[in-house]
């Protein structure tokens, strides 16, 4: 493993594809929270999972 690496964010699918009512996308890292918050998840991250 290049020492590099241990400083990315990630982001990989959890939800299988195809159509559904819901998709999640789980996010490591240090940009993973600025990432949520870009994209309007971390709204939804702070009203139920960082209660």
């Amino acid at each position: 493993m290049h020492e590099d690496s241990l400083n990315d964010t990630i982001a990989a699918p959890s939800t299988p594809a195809g159509e559904g009512g819901i998709g999640i996308v789980r996010m490591s890292g240090a940009k993973a929270l600025k990432i949520a918050d870009i994209t309007g998840a971390y709204w939804i991250l702070t009203k139920s999972c960082l209660r």
